[in-house]
């Protein structure tokens, strides 16, 4: 069965807001989630450029290996109709959507639909251009959702801090964000560094960098880790050393070397 990877074309996520806008189309909404109940909705299309835009659409099941990296394979599970779209300027389109696989009995199933931007009038010839493309998650929730997850190690090497979270439950979660607060000997706050997370999948561990600056690494004792995960805030700490800022200071040489 072949796995593809994610492709290196431009892929548009955001979650703060209820419409994403491309260069050329925007989509909503970001995610599906079906159930025994509920099997189908609409996707909707809308053009934002001056020009005629035309979108393919595919749908792939959704895995994810140890490390937490994101696996395709094809699938006839999602069904949707048309597949291929053109809109005119301004244009709004709807796209049906359903699912007609088995049900998620004991654990939570899960698809992506891609909305594929395809080469048309609005290009330049010659001209640097780029293809968009959206990634929308579909959840088929299972009959007794059961989230758990947890932060699993904490450490600081290479210059950063790598914080380690493992989903031990039967449904997807999201770490929308990972906060780390530095500290002093005197548990005084001197900074605070962040970065995004993703979906972690049932059954997989994940770790996420967040990179250290050398001065407030240097000056730490611990840092104060806040994970945003699903609707809950999880916390925990690392302690640091100067021994272990010292890999930013040879990056840095590094960088400037010749």
């Amino acid at each position: 069965m072949l796995l593809f990877r994610t492709s290196l074309i431009l892929v548009l996520l955001m979650f703060v807001s209820t419409f994403v806008h491309a260069s050329t189309f925007k989509v909503h909404p970001l995610r599906f989630q079906f159930d025994g109940e509920k099997k189908s909705d609409v996707l909707k299309l809308t053009n934002t450029s001056d020009n005629a835009v035309t979108v393919q659409l595919e749908s792939v099941k959704w895995a994810q290996d140890s490390a937490g990296n994101d696996l395709y394979e094809p699938t006839q599970d999602i069904i949707f109709f048309p597949k291929i779209v053109t809109l005119e300027k301004d244009q709004q389109r709807i796209v049906r959507i359903g699912y007609r696989g088995e049900p998620a009995l004991k654990h939570e199933k899960f698809y992506r639909l891609f909305a594929q931007e395809l080469p048309g009038q609005g290009q330049k010839q010659g001209a640097l251009n780029f293809s968009f493309r959206f990634s929308m998650p579909i959840f088929i929730k299972a009959k007794q959702q059961q989230p758990k997850h947890k932060i699993t190690r904490t450490s600081v090497r290479n210059g950063a801090i790598h914080v380690t979270m493992e989903n031990t439950g039967n449904s997807h979660y999201l770490v929308k964000k990972i906060f780390a607060v530095a500290q002093d000997q005197s548990q005084t706050d001197l900074s605070t560094v962040e970065t995004s997370g993703w979906y972690i999948l049932p059954g997989v561990e994940r770790t996420f960098t967040i990179p250290l600056q050398e001065a407030d690494c240097r000056a730490a004792k611990q840092y104060l880790l806040a994970v945003q995960a699903g609707k809950k805030t999880l916390h925990s700490q690392t302690s640091i050393d100067a021994e272990q800022c010292k890999a930013i200071a040879r990056k840095k040489t590094q960088v400037a070397g010749p």
